[in-house]
C-alpha cells in the first residue's frame, strides 16, 4: 500500500468510533491470515507481509488489552501467523507473538491443558534461535515434564521436545548429557517411527553433530554417511536438507584430515582466496554445523 493512502485510511480510522477500529482490524487479520496461508513460497512476497503483520500484530494486542477480551480464534491465528514470522527467520516478531499466545492459553486452559504446553515448547523455539539459552532451557524441561505426565514418553511431541532440549544443551557445551538425550531420542524414533522415516535421519543428524563436536569423529562420520546417503535417496541431491547433510559430513571429514583437496580448492577459491590460503574464520565458516530447533503442531 502506498503511504499516502496508508496515511488517508489512518486518519479516516481515527475518526470512527472505537467498535469500528476493532472490526476493521479484526478484519484486517483475518486478510492477513489469508496471505499467510496462501503466500507464495518467495523471500520477497513472505517479507513483504512482515511490516503489516507487525502493525496489526500491535493493533490487536491493543484490543485484546483494553477489552480483555479473549478469543480462542483469534488467537488460534495469531498462532498461525507467528508460525510463519518464525519460519522467515522474524525472530523479534515470532517471540512477541508466542509470548502472547502463551500468555492466554495459560488464563484460558490453565497450565497443563496440551495446547499451553504446545505454546510453550514453540516459544522455547524461537528463544533458542534468538540464543536466549538459559530461558529456552528452563522452559523445555517444564515441557518435557509436563508432556511426560500429559501425553507420556512414547509420543511424538514428548520425543521432540527432548530432541529440542538437547539441542540447546549443545549449544551451551553439555555435549555428554546433550548425546546421552540424542541417543535415547534416536533410539525410539527408530523402534516407533523406523530407520527411514526423517525424523529418524533428523535424529541421527543431531547426535552425529554432538559426536563430532566430543572428539568421536571416526562414529560421527559414519553416522554422517548414512543420513547422506538416506537423503539422496529419499529426497534427492538437490534438497536442502540433503546439502546439509553433505555439508555437516564435509566437516567433520575436515576435522579428521581427509576433506578432499579439489573440494578445499574449489572452497577457497569460490571466497576468491589462493589455493593453499585460509584463515581461522575461513575453516571455521567452513566447519559450521546446521541445527534446527522443532515445533509442534496441533
Amino acid at each position: 500500500m502506498h503511504r499516502l493512502v496508508h496515511a488517508w485510511a489512518h486518519d479516516r480510522l481515527q475518526q470512527k468510533n472505537r467498535s469500528d477500529i476493532d472490526h476493521f482490524c479484526l478484519s484486517a487479520l483475518q486478510l492477513l491470515f489469508e496471505a499467510v496461508s496462501n503466500c507464495k513460497d518467495l523471500p520477497q512476497a513472505k517479507l513483504r507481509l512482515v511490516p503489516h503483520l507487525k502493525e496489526n500484530f500491535d493493533a490487536i494486542r491493543r484490543l485484546q488489552t483494553d477489552t480483555g477480551g479473549e478469543n480462542i480464534d483469534l488467537i488460534d491465528k495469531l498462532e498461525y501467523i507467528r508460525g510463519f514470522t518464525n519460519k522467515i527467520g522474524r525472530w523479534d516478531e515470532a517471540a512477541a507473538m508466542r509470548k502472547q499466545v502463551l500468555e492466554k492459553r495459560q488464563r484460558i486452559f490453565g497450565d497443563e491443558h496440551l495446547d499451553t504446553i504446545r505454546a510453550m515448547h514453540n516459544l522455547a523455539v524461537t528463544l533458542s534461535y534468538q540464543g536466549q539459552f538459559q530461558e529456552a532451557m528452563a522452559m523445555q524441561k517444564e515441557v518435557i515434564k509436563k508432556a511426560q505426565q500429559t501425553i507420556g514418553n512414547e509420543h511424538p511431541n514428548t520425543i521432540t521436545a527432548m530432541s529440542n532440549l538437547a539441542l540447546t544443551l549443545s549449544e551451551q557445551g553439555q555435549l555428554e548429557e546433550a548425546a546421552a538425550m540424542q541417543k535415547e531420542v534416536l533410539e525410539k524414533r527408530q523402534r516407533i517411527l523406523g530407520d527411514e522415516h526423517p525424523n529418524t535421519i533428523v535424529a541421527m543428524s543431531n547426535l552425529a553433530l554432538t559426536l563430532s563436536e566430543q572428539g568421536q569423529l571416526k562414529e560421527a562420520a559414519t553416522m554422517q554417511k548414512e543420513v547422506l546417503e538416506k537423503r539422496q535417496r529419499i529426497l534427492g541431491n538437490e534438497h536442502p536438507d540433503t546439502i546439509i547433510a553433505m555439508s555437516n559430513l564435509d566437516a567433520t571429514l575436515s576435522d579428521q584430515g581427509k576433506l578432499d583437496e579439489n573440494a578445499l580448492a574449489i572452497t577457497l577459491r569460490d571466497q576468491g582466496r589462493p589455493e593453499g590460503v585460509a584463515d581461522s574464520r575461513c575453516q571455521k565458516a567452513a566447519k559450521r554445523r546446521l541445527r534446527s530447533w522443532k515445533i509442534w503442531r496441533k
